[in-house]
């Protein structure tokens, strides 16, 4: 039976997580093992589309940066659109399988067609939007830095992980062997929890809090 919930995330991004875990009476810990910090950029070139891999993405280049209205917005899924929009902004493309990112580069892809997208990223981004994009047609700009904050957990009877870095930060201070019942939030991050053994039982194709709840549901 599951009683406890560890996932990579800040509280802040869990409301719903929280009130679903009190409604069932699960204990939740909710921390996330990295953190961020701007870097120095410059756009070298012109560009018809800009491509957010998250919230983050888009606020570490807005400090800095002002889209030009003819520029199009395009996104990784439903939940960074959904912040997007809380900041004003208008979404032109959202993926529909957030979770599975090279489904993501295809579908951008045939959307994009020959234009040129600029993509700010962070330091330790695989980039995987720009699998089935021209290299002559993208604009890679490193616009952050993640760094890991590895901490010790308390044993839980789940584990989400939401990133590959969060998995990296995790193994540093705590022991594998007790990790048992893990989600893993995209492809991406499954890919790295097999890398270091940890069997995976479910991966998250939307990347929203909604379908991890329903999820859940299912195994308490």
């Amino acid at each position: 039976m599951i009683q406890s919930i560890f996932i990579s995330r800040d509280s802040n991004g869990c409301v719903s997580l929280i009130e679903f875990c009190n409604q069932h009476q699960l204990d939740l810990v909710s921390q996330s093992l990295i953190s961020f910090e701007s870097k120095d950029f410059e756009v070298s070139d012109s560009y018809d589309v800009i491509f957010f891999s998250s919230i983050r993405s888009a606020e570490f280049f807005l400090r800095k940066e002002k889209l030009n209205t003819s520029v199009k917005i395009a996104c990784i899924g439903q939940e960074t659109a959904l912040k997007l929009k809380n900041l004003g902004l208008h979404i032109d493309f959202v993926g529909e399988n957030s979770g599975n990112p090279s489904d993501v580069s295809r579908e951008f892809k045939n959307w994009i067609g020959t234009r040129k997208v600029l993509i700010p990223h962070s330091s330790e981004s695989l980039l995987s939007i720009t699998e089935f994009l021209n290299q002559d047609q993208t604009l890679l700009v490193e616009v952050y830095k993640t760094q890991l904050k590895p901490a010790k957990i308390a044993v839980c009877d789940c584990y989400v992980f939401t990133s590959p870095t969060n998995v990296r930060a995790f193994l540093l201070s705590n022991d594998r062997s007790s990790v048992k019942n893990v989600i893993a939030w995209g492809r991406s991050t499954e890919k790295e929890l097999l890398l270091n053994k940890i069997p995976v039982m479910n991966v998250l194709q939307t990347g929203t809090m909604l379908e991890l709840e329903s999820y859940l549901k299912t195994i308490i």
